[in-house]
């Protein structure tokens, strides 16, 4: 369960584990913000001096309690893996030559067409859709 987690102006950070939770607790670097939902708030942390990533929350309606999520907003196959969906070569003389994963393309189909595209341009930078 991640706990949330608060600047010390009370803005938001990247939620953290409970054992991270626990550590900076005990360590003196953070202080119990509030108890539902559990939230500390840094002493020491600024949110210009920290690296955010994209996060969506999400409800649970259930019949009986209402759930709250928190989702990193990253593109997956149907297998669950982190899903490579381009491909950019960024050499000057490639004028930022892209191959983009057409939706009806299988993994071997894909794996194919990017390694074709790896051998005829091999300065390519790999780039996810979720940059």
């Amino acid at each position: 369960m991640a706990v949330f987690v608060l600047d010390r102006s009370k803005h938001p950070l990247m939620p953290c584990s409970e054992k991270r939770a626990r550590l900076l607790l005990e360590r003196r670097r953070a202080r119990v913000h509030r108890l539902v939902p559990f939230t500390i708030r840094l002493v020491d942390r600024r949110v210009e001096t920290s690296v955010l990533q994209p996060l969506r929350s999400k409800l649970d309606p259930g019949s009986k309690v209402t759930g709250l999520a928190i989702v990193h907003d990253v593109v997956r196959d149907s297998a669950g893996f982190h899903q490579r969906t381009r491909h950019t070569c960024m050499f000057p003389g490639c004028n930022g030559a892209t191959l983009v994963r057409q939706p009806y393309m299988t993994n071997t189909d894909w794996q194919q067409a990017a390694d074709a595209f790896l051998k005829q341009h091999p300065c390519s930078d790999i780039r996810d859709l979720a940059q």
